[in-house]
């Protein structure tokens, strides 16, 4: 079950572009904004950042977090975050070990709008920091993402674990 977006804030982001990707994109606001259609694009116009690329988001409550999905730009396959690593936490500031690590896969990596998702065991958590480490074109230092998702355990029985378990 996909956390509700709405009243999610982006706290912190290393580079967005502000002007190249046009006025509805390259924000990091629009990785969270329902719209698979905008983006988040790290800057590429007046610097080129290498990575890692960071976002964090305040997800505005506690939420029992259990996974991750992010969907790639739908019009271009360029930028795809393939090495991640994210953290959750509860004040935006102690961050621990990360929660989930490796390589996102995609059913095509040459196609844009592709969603990746990995789970782990559920973790209490407001706030979360995605580490993006490389793309899907190892001569870029951008990365993109049109949407970046959470799903929650919401069943019976074994509510959040802790556990870091999501290494690939």
């Amino acid at each position: 079950l996909f956390i509700p977006q709405a009243g999610w804030t982006v706290t912190y982001v290393d580079s967005e572009e502000l002007t190249g990707e046009g006025a509805n994109n390259g924000h990091a606001i629009h990785a969270i904004d329902g719209d698979s259609t905008t983006f988040w694009h790290t800057e590429w116009q007046a610097q080129d950042p290498p990575f890692p690329h960071e976002i964090q988001l305040d997800l505005g409550v506690p939420h029992a977090v259990n996974g991750l999905s992010l969907l790639s730009r739908h019009n271009s396959a360029n930028g795809k975050i393939v090495g991640y690593e994210l953290y959750l936490s509860m004040d935006g500031v102690a961050w621990g070990t990360p929660q989930g690590a490796g390589n996102f896969t995609y059913a095509n990596v040459n196609a844009p709008g592709q969603r990746a998702t990995v789970y782990f065991g559920a973790v209490d958590a407001r706030f979360i920091k995605l580490v993006a480490l490389s793309t899907t074109n190892p001569n870029s230092a951008h990365a993109q993402l049109a949407e970046l998702q959470l799903t929650e355990y919401v069943g019976p029985g074994c509510g959040a674990t802790g556990q870091n378990n999501q290494f690939v």
